[in-house]
């Protein structure tokens, strides 16, 4: 196995079907509407707004939380987001293969 396959891999398990694909979207979709919601209608204070997209990627976001302390940047949050939710979609991608695997094989067949 080259770093290349396993690249291509992970990035198939990551973005390649649909259950990962949809909840990228919704990810994406909750911090987008956190930004207009602070920037368009509020004041520029984000107060709670973070918890939602925090939540919707937990709990990969608590695993990767202590390796991005943040500080006072303003992107730090959404690097740990981010980071998450890939982490997340890979886990999604990764079952819905097993789950594919194993319903290919057949009933009382042995996967290995």
């Amino acid at each position: 196995m080259t770093v290349g396959h396993i690249l291509r891999t992970l990035g198939r398990m990551t973005f390649g079907n649909l259950a990962s694909r949809i909840y990228l979207g919704v990810v994406a979709g909750s911090v987008l509407a956190l930004e207009v919601a602070v920037h368009g209608f509020g004041n520029g204070d984000y107060g709670f707004g973070l918890v939602y997209p925090m939540l919707l990627t937990s709990p990969a976001f608590f695993l990767v939380a202590p390796l991005f302390p943040w500080t006072d940047a303003a992107w730090a949050p959404y690097l740990t987001i981010a980071l998450a939710a890939l982490l997340q979609s890979l886990a999604i991608g990764a079952l819905v293969r097993l789950v594919r695997r194993l319903s290919s094989s057949g009933p009382g067949q042995v996967v290995g």
